[in-house]
């Protein structure tokens, strides 16, 4: 269970249909390796035009770079988006499994 759960549930409940998706390499996902412009494809291949979608952190990266890419979607939610990607590069090296040769 994440920290989403608490919106998905809700929604339900008000008559909507949720999907929860692990993007490649996150979750149960297949993958070791994945970016935000491959996460962003596989959203946009995945998913037609949506009514709302809420997303959290790298999501919201992934889904911002979806949405210039032209993923069709009334609203959008996004909660803790990096500012930049400088900033989200600069503060990687903390994150726990975080691989430096990545950052090359």
């Amino acid at each position: 269970m994440n920290d989403l759960t608490a919106f998905a549930s809700r929604l339900l409940k008000a008559g909507y249909t949720v999907l929860a998706m692990d993007l490649p390499a996150h979750g149960a996902s297949a993958g070791q390796y994945s970016s935000i412009p491959q996460s962003a494809r596989a959203l946009r291949e995945a998913l037609g035009p949506l009514y709302a979608v809420i997303a959290h952190s790298m999501g919201a990266a992934i889904l911002t770079e979806a949405l210039y890419a032209g993923l069709a979607v009334q609203r959008a939610v996004l909660i803790s988006a990096p500012l930049t990607m400088k900033v989200m590069h600069a503060a990687l090296p903390q994150s726990p499994g975080w691989m430096p040769r990545a950052q090359k």
